[in-house]
């Protein structure tokens, strides 16, 4: 059973957790990383580089 704060996650959500607040350069980072991820299984199957609005 959790108690207090476990891995970065504050008490507080329905569940008894919250995530915390993603910061710019963390967004700006998942989203490179998705692109990058997206770019390269199109490769792998074939397909042409999705595009983005």
């Amino acid at each position: 059973m959790e108690t207090g704060q476990a891995s970065g996650v504050a008490m507080g959500g329905q569940d008894g957790r919250r995530a915390a607040k993603a910061s710019a350069a963390d967004l700006a980072y998942e989203r490179a990383a998705l692109k990058e991820f997206a770019r390269r299984s199109a490769k792998a199957h074939g397909c042409g580089a999705p595009r983005l609005p």
